[in-house]
């Protein structure tokens, strides 16, 4: 079996049944792609859609667990996977039309260790769509530390298909009970791999929901798991990152911290009385301000962000009332 399609279920009964219907809205066989799904305790009637589904197609699989997050969700789907590739598709997303084909087509010509595609951000408060333009060229290879530290997308885990074994080797896996594994779980697989292909046709489309999701609202579990994500990422530079890349990875993985304070400055804007938010900017602005010197060691920064690194490390108080008013 050549593919292996895992997808968590969790409060998803409005989206599911058309996420389960693209994957079936191809040419391959069912004997070369399997889907499992993992029933993460999802207290609606997702799984009902789900089970439909399943009466007359052979290649799902369904994991039932009580309620343990995203990251748990795809590593018990891991834990059973039989392909040679590993795809994680979201249960509110959807595949383009053919894109399973494409994979396949993809994946026996060429056999690299991770494939990147393009998205579709398809806006749900709009109802419009916005088509990525292909990074690179069909087929076109890479090593993955160069791929990772020469700016190009590395996150959500959905945007890339990984090789199975790579995943083995590596003893790869979502960090649990957090949010924001991606941010953890992807740099890691592309730095490890030593083949990254491009697929240049939208097989994804990405749903930017305008309420419920992760990222459209943060709180203090939000900064709590990108803090974690980041402490992680350190521990793996410790160990697996060449001497060679060490600078690049700090860059890397401080350049991320822009993330974190840009989050941090809209969600205060957001919620000006909030306690817990402004616990938060005090608690981790000293380790923003610490790593401004591994942010500049990046040759993406724009002079932009160069210029708002050396703000927020020398004058933070001044920086901070100005990006209230102005940051957007």
């Amino acid at each position: 079996m050549l593919l292996s399609i895992i997808i968590p279920v969790y409060k998803v009964e409005k989206y599911i049944g058309k996420c389960l219907a693209s994957l079936y809205d191809c040419n391959a066989s069912t004997a070369d792609y399997e889907i499992i799904v993992v029933n993460d305790g999802t207290p609606d009637r997702s799984m009902d859609v789900v089970y439909e589904y399943a009466k007359s197609r052979s290649n799902i699989t369904i994991i039932n667990q009580e309620n343990a997050g995203l990251s748990m969700a795809r590593n018990a789907g891991l834990k059973i996977a039989q392909g040679e590739y590993i795809w994680f598709v979201d249960s509110d997303d959807w595949l383009c039309h053919n894109a399973i084909d494409n994979v396949l087509a993809a994946i026996q010509s060429t056999r690299f260790e991770i494939y990147v595609i393009p998205f579709i951000n398809w806006l749900e408060s709009k109802g419009d769509s916005i088509i990525e333009e292909s990074q690179l060229g069909k087929y076109f290879v890479i090593k993955g530390s160069k791929y990772l530290f020469e700016g190009y997308y590395n996150s959500p885990a959905q945007r890339f298909i990984i090789s199975h074994e790579l995943i083995k080797r590596h003893k790869l896996s979502f960090y649990p009970d957090i949010l924001h594994e991606d941010l953890e779980f992807c740099p890691r697989a592309l730095y490890l791999a030593e083949r990254v292909g491009f697929i240049d046709e939208p097989a994804y489309v990405y749903r930017l929901r305008a309420e419920g999701s992760i990222t459209s609202n943060f709180n203090r579990r939000n900064f709590d798991s990108l803090k974690i994500a980041y402490d992680q990422l350190g521990k793996f530079g410790e160990t697996h990152i060449k001497h060679n890349d060490r600078n690049y990875w700090t860059a890397y993985r401080s350049k991320h911290l822009f993330y974190f304070y840009y989050k941090l400055i809209t969600s205060i804007r957001q919620n000006p009385d909030s306690a817990e938010l402004m616990e938060s900017y005090f608690e981790y602005l000293p380790l923003i301000r610490r790593n401004i010197r591994g942010m500049l060691k990046s040759k993406h920064l724009k002079k932009s962000q160069i210029k708002d690194a050396l703000l927020i490390s020398l004058f933070p108080n001044k920086a901070f009332s100005y990006y209230l008013k102005h940051w957007q």
